[in-house]
Parts: structure tokens; C-alpha cells; sequence
């Protein structure tokens, strides 16, 4: 499994037509099929920052994406409505995916 996060600070200017375009990217890709999760967060304190975390079954099934005309619309849209962005690149075996650790509970609750 291959686990992918972008944290993204968008220009104040360009944050709504940023956001509109990660749904739209997020809204394809998720359909895709070795897409195992696509999920992203608004920071609450700083609305210009966004973290997006994909999970992809493969690092083959990843660099098919990187070879999509999503994946491309999506680097384009970094390059002109972000004032910074942090890629990090995870290989990962066995581990829970983010769905299922969002499904996990702590004692009590």
C-alpha cells in the first residue's frame, strides 16, 4: 500500500477555487479502483492550510495515477493556487488503512 499526504497552503485569494478543485479531483479519483481512500481536512484555526491523504493498493497502481489527467489537473492546481506545499511518500505493508483507523474506538467511548 502506498500512502500519500500533500499539505497544502493555499493563497488567501485562491482557497474557495482550490477547495472546488480538490472536490472535483477527489470526486474522480476516489471512483478510481486501486484508490483505496482519498480524504481531505481544513485546518479550523487556518483555513488557507489543507491536508489531503490518499491511500493507493500498489506503488504501480500510484504511478498510474501519477500518469492521469487527474493527477496532472491536481499538480497544476498546487502549482497556481498554493503558496507552499509539503509532499510525503509513505510505502506501507499491513497497516490499517486511514477509513479503518477512522472506525476504531478508544476504550469507553
Amino acid at each position: 500500500m502506498v500512502s500519500i499526504a500533500f499539505k497544502l497552503q493555499a493563497f488567501p485569494e485562491k482557497r474557495q477555487e482550490l477547495m472546488q478543485t480538490l472536490e472535483a479531483i477527489k470526486e474522480k479519483t476516489s471512483g478510481m479502483r486501486d484508490c483505496v481512500s482519498f480524504v481531505m481536512q481544513q485546518d479550523p484555526e487556518n483555513w488557507n492550510a489543507i491536508t489531503m491523504m490518499m491511500e493507493w493498493r500498489s506503488p504501480e497502481a500510484f504511478r498510474n495515477y501519477q500518469q492521469s489527467e487527474q493527477f496532472g489537473v491536481l499538480m497544476g492546481a498546487f502549482n497556481v493556487l498554493c503558496a507552499s506545499k509539503k509532499i510525503h511518500y509513505d510505502l506501507v505493508d499491513k497497516c490499517p488503512t486511514i477509513s479503518q483507523l477512522s472506525h476504531t474506538r478508544r476504550p469507553g467511548q
